[in-house]
């Protein structure tokens, strides 16, 4: 078993919707709509890594997933959203380093999260109708997607306000996962 394969089944056993991306690429083997409102199997998962055995993981997020993915492009983005909100402690959120920052995984509110690029330069937020590369994956630039902090601890977002350049977030701590 790979440590993609062996990856992509714990997230799917945490009740994550999994899918296989191109190795080193950040593009779906499968067509990923349908994991949008349905979790793969196991026996899909397995027979999909059977297949391309080097292949990157993927989440669907949103809330088949449970997950909205804070998606922080620059040391920039990240300094303004611990302006936006100064009494949160981000150093506990669970997050992953990617090849140009670090996704920040949120729990999802249950209410329909769009997402959204360019929120704040260098702030992505990607939420329903989305996917994104999983920690444990290899970036186009051989770099490892890396989880950092808080790999059992997932956090709900109760409030995110959109829209003219004030966002707001705050978390509370689930430790269930």
């Amino acid at each position: 078993m790979t440590d993609f394969l062996r990856a992509a089944l714990s997230y799917q056993q945490r009740g994550v919707s999994v899918i296989s991306i191109r190795p080193r690429d950040k593009k779906p083997l499968v067509p990923w709509e349908p994991s949008q409102s349905r979790r793969a199997t196991e026996e899909e998962i397995n027979s999909w890594w059977s297949n391309w055995p080097d292949a990157n993981v993927g989440i669907v997020a949103g809330a088949i997933s449970g997950v909205v993915v804070i998606d922080l492009d620059t040391p920039e983005a990240k300094d303004k959203l611990k302006e936006l909100v100064p009494s949160f402690d981000f150093s506990a959120v669970p997050r992953s380093r990617t090849g140009k920052g670090w996704q920040l995984f949120c729990r999802h509110p249950g209410v329909t999260i769009p997402n959204r690029a360019g929120v704040i330069p260098g702030l992505d937020v990607r939420g329903d109708g989305h996917d994104v590369v999983a920690p444990s994956s290899i970036y186009p630039n051989a770099e490892t997607f890396q989880s950092e902090a808080g790999t059992r601890v997932m956090y709900q977002i109760f409030q995110w306000r959109m829209g003219e350049r004030k966002q707001r977030a705050i978390f509370s701590p689930r430790r269930d996962l």
